[in-house]
C-alpha cells in the first residue's frame, strides 16, 4: 500500500490525551442533561407513585405527564422540575463519561496494535463500555432519584414515594395486630 502524494504532504493528526476525550464527552452528556432533566423528572416521579403500596392503597397524585407538569410547578415551582439536577449531572459524567473514555481507550488500543476496528471489535468494545458505564453510574443514578423523589408537597398530602423500611413496619405491625 503505497502513500499518495497528498497523503505524504499532509501533517499527522495530533493525539488527543485521553483525559480531554472523557471530559468532553462528560461535558456533552452534561449539557443534554441540563435540558432533558425536567422530564427525566416528571417520569421518575409518575414511575414512583404508589411505590411499595398495593395496588389501589395508595393515592394517585398524577395522572399522566402533563399533569405532573402542573402539580410539581404549582406545589414546588419551576425549581421543582430540576429537582435532582446535581445528582444527573454527577450519574450523566459517571456513566457517559466512562463509557465514551473507554470506548475511545479500547478502540485506541486496536490501532496502536496496527489494527483497524471491525465490527465484532466495535461490538465488544461497546458492550464491555456500556457495561463498565452502567456500573460506575449505578450509585449516582440512585442518587438522583431519590433527589428527584423529594418533594415539599409531601407535608400536604399523602407520599407517592414512601420509604421503604416505614413501608415495611407498617405492614408488619398490621400483620401482629392480627
Amino acid at each position: 500500500c503505497e502513500m499518495s502524494e497528498a497523503d505524504a504532504q499532509r501533517p499527522a493528526k495530533p493525539q488527543v490525551q485521553q483525559w480531554l476525550k472523557y471530559s468532553t464527552g462528560s461535558l456533552a452528556t452534561m449539557g443534554a442533561c441540563l435540558f432533558s432533566h425536567p422530564l427525566e423528572t416528571l417520569k421518575t416521579r409518575l414511575q414512583l407513585q404508589g411505590e411499595m403500596q398495593a395496588k389501589g392503597q395508595y393515592q394517585k397524585v398524577y395522572k399522566n405527564v402533563f399533569h405532573a407538569l402542573y402539580v410539581v410547578t404549582k406545589t414546588e415551582g419551576i425549581r421543582g422540575l430540576q429537582k435532582g439536577l446535581a445528582g444527573g449531572l454527577l450519574y450523566q459524567a459517571m456513566m457517559n463519561g466512562t463509557r465514551l473514555g473507554t470506548f475511545d481507550l479500547l478502540q485506541d488500543a486496536q490501532r496502536r496494535n496496527g489494527r483497524e476496528p471491525d465490527v465484532f471489535t466495535n461490538a465488544l468494545a461497546g458492550a464491555f463500555s456500556g457495561v463498565l458505564g452502567a456500573f460506575v453510574g449505578s450509585p449516582a443514578f440512585m442518587i438522583k432519584t431519590q433527589q428527584v423523589c423529594r418533594r415539599r408537597s409531601c407535608r400536604s398530602e399523602q407520599r407517592a414515594t414512601p420509604h421503604k423500611h416505614n413501608q415495611y413496619n407498617k405492614t408488619k405491625k398490621k400483620k401482629a395486630k392480627k
